[in-house]
């Protein structure tokens, strides 16, 4: 049976990880060494860090995947809501907190787009009617309307992506926690996938977003930075991004944008080239206009 919502209390913290550690059993070391942090209600984390810094086996730590399904010593405390998670069972706990594998396309298996969103709510025990309704909602949110008889094996890879989205918006979980959501995404997908964390956000969900890009994660509210199973760094993005030597050192390419500012003895971080260029002149009053292709008047045509 789910944990009732009357039992989750509603606190301002969405989630709390309290010195989480976890060393699989055929493992030489810990893959994470005692993390701590808190997420509030409606707050977007953005965890980087290098190739085995822990952060996948974070996120398996958030719904319970890690100690149940994947064994080993697992130490410490996650609450969501106020409640530890290891008080719920791990299909009631995907109610609460929502999760996007890495591998989003093993996710989707059903016939048809409508299935696969409506697929965890049948196991959920959600009513017909009210499945018809969250069904249309979910796919309204990732923009896939009109979708709902397509074969999910015919959608393009940003597409796929975010019908494994809706199928946890559907669920309507008190977090999501999405790892790596762009990493087999060419340029489009990503743009399509980012494009819905954002309005994710605006609605005021609470996501815990896993990248290897720290340039995609500028519009978090708070980073995170993961080293050899341990939280290094954490704060705002205009602060994490800009400590280049940071984020280097522990295997994080940092934003263009920043090291171009950086080559130039600026220290900063830039959201978007507007950005780049105000600082630059900050910097530089004196330097020449260089006039963008777009600002340029059109070229009169000779006649033939």
């Amino acid at each position: 049976m789910r944990v009732p919502a009357s039992k989750l209390s509603e606190t301002s913290e969405a989630l709390v990880v309290d010195g989480v550690g976890f060393t699989y059993h055929d493992g030489s070391a810990p893959a994470l060494k005692s993390v701590s942090f808190t997420q509030m209600r409606g707050e977007v984390i953005g965890v980087m860090g290098a190739s085995g810094a822990g952060k996948s086996t974070l996120a398996k730590c958030l719904n319970r995947i890690i100690p149940e399904f994947e064994g080993g010593d697992f130490r410490g405390v996650v609450r969501i809501a106020g409640r530890e998670i290891a008080e719920i069972q791990v299909h009631d706990l995907s109610l609460e907190i929502g999760m996007v594998f890495q591998d989003f396309e093993s996710q989707l298996f059903s016939t048809t787009v409508a299935h696969e969103v409506a697929f965890a709510m049948e196991q959920a025990g959600v009513t017909r009617d009210e499945m018809r309704t969250r069904i249309a909602e979910a796919l309204d949110a990732v923009g896939l309307c009109g979708f709902e008889e397509r074969d999910p094996s015919s959608l393009s890879g940003g597409q796929k992506q975010r019908l494994a989205i809706a199928s946890v918006l559907a669920l309507r979980p008190r977090v999501i926690v999405l790892d790596e959501p762009t990493t087999d995404l060419d340029p489009e997908g990503r743009a399509e996938v980012f494009a819905l964390l954002r309005r994710m956000r605006e609605h005021g969900l609470s996501l815990i977003v896993i990248e290897h890009e720290s340039t995609e994660l500028r519009s978090c509210d708070r980073l995170i930075l993961l080293a050899a199973g341990e939280v290094v760094a954490q704060g705002p993005p205009e602060t994490m991004l800009a400590q280049l030597d940071l984020l280097e050192r522990n295997g994080v390419h940092p934003p263009s944008l920043n090291r171009a500012l950086a080559l130039l003895g600026i220290d900063g971080n830039a959201r978007n080239i507007d950005d780049a260029e105000a600082m630059v002149r900050g910097c530089f009053p004196n330097l020449p206009r260089v006039q963008h292709i777009a600002d340029k008047p059109e070229q009169a045509v000779p006649a033939a």
